[in-house]
């Protein structure tokens, strides 16, 4: 599996949401309703490129050819997104170490100062132990 770059190509229109993994299971005896989730949630872009001809078009087939359907994956970006909303600042790390589907994790090199750091929907990406980024969304004020 490799990753390849996402041709600088803007999309006509894009959209960026989050897809869950849970199921709902009505039963067929009472009705009742019970919500199963497991990990593995996961974004899903959509882009629309009306009327790509030439050079462009060629660069788009060539690169959705070179995936191999699911095979290789993209490093992309969302070009709906137009930057944090938070004050941010500093040189963020993460200190120490984050367990798989942690919710929280700890990070250094930012004022304490600063209010507002980051703002529900401000998004993040993290280096994961894959060598793969990891696009994370912020859930509250912070």
């Amino acid at each position: 599996m490799t990753v390849y770059t996402f041709p600088t190509i803007n999309p006509t229109t894009s959209d960026l949401s989050i897809v869950g993994n849970t199921k709902v299971f009505r039963s067929p005896l009472n009705g009742f309703i019970v919500t199963g989730s497991r990990t593995g949630t996961r974004w899903q872009f959509k882009h629309l490129f009306a009327n790509l001809f030439g050079e462009q078009r060629a660069i788009m087939q060539a690169y959705l050819a070179r995936q191999n359907s699911q095979v290789h994956r993209a490093l992309i970006y969302d070009h709906s997104y137009h930057g944090a909303r938070g004050a941010l600042g500093g040189t963020p790390l993460i200190d120490g170490a984050v367990a798989a589907g942690a919710g929280e994790v700890d990070i250094k090199g930012m004022s304490n100062s600063i209010t507002d750091i980051f703002k529900a929907g401000d998004l993040i990406s993290f280096l994961n132990t894959n060598g793969f980024y990891e696009l994370k969304m912020i859930l509250t004020d912070m």
